[in-house]
């Protein structure tokens, strides 16, 4: 009964922190949005600014604005999904595809963490002006299972999960890709 209710809880709460994040994802998506309401479509450009990584569906009309695109299908483990694009404003090294795991943080057993598993699509260099599209993404449920590592120009390894925003239109877009706080990754024991 104990362990019953501590799974209800443990779902409610990451139900109400997926719903509380996207909550606040204000404009962090504007071509997206741009797209959605048939708008003319634009290509973010390169600057000095903080790195600014997005995600939406990828239309043939949207992916022909992008100089270069990679590509990696989720079919072969997922079956059909959604075809997303991830860009960026800074070039990204390393760039892959990564399933994720989570549990609480052992820590502070009121919060989550994630842990990076296996690998899948990636590219050596991700630059703006390039896309990366991801075949047949399908999300599982209100948890992130998938996300995306690369590394920045500082030369850090930084995570980032994708999720679809369970709220959507109310709070968001319909695709979030969120950072992965450093004290909210759990490494693998090696």
């Amino acid at each position: 009964m104990k362990k019953t209710l501590y799974k209800i809880c443990v779902i409610l709460f990451a139900a109400f922190l997926a719903i509380g994040l996207a909550a606040c994802s204000g404009e962090q998506n504007d071509t997206s949005n741009n797209l959605n309401e048939g708008s003319e479509i634009q290509q973010p450009n390169v600057s000095d600014e903080e790195l600014k990584i997005q995600i939406d569906f990828a239309t043939e009309e949207f992916l022909s604005t992008f100089d270069n695109i990679h590509y990696f299908d989720f079919g072969s483990t997922h079956g059909e999904g959604a075809k997303l694009v991830i860009w960026a404003n800074q070039p990204l090294a390393d760039f892959v595809v990564v399933t994720l795991s989570s549990d609480v943080l052992e820590d502070d057993r009121d919060r989550w963490g994630f842990i990076p598993h296996e690998t899948y699509g990636s590219a050596v260099e991700l630059l703006p002006g390039e896309a990366f599209v991801i075949k047949n993404y399908m999300g599982l449920g209100t948890l992130p299972h998938n996300g995306v590592t690369f590394v920045d120009e500082s030369g850090v390894k930084r995570y980032f999960f994708v999720f679809e925003n369970q709220g959507y239109p109310e709070t968001g877009d319909r695709w979030l890709i969120w950072e992965i706080e450093a004290d909210q990754l759990i490494t693998p024991d090696e």
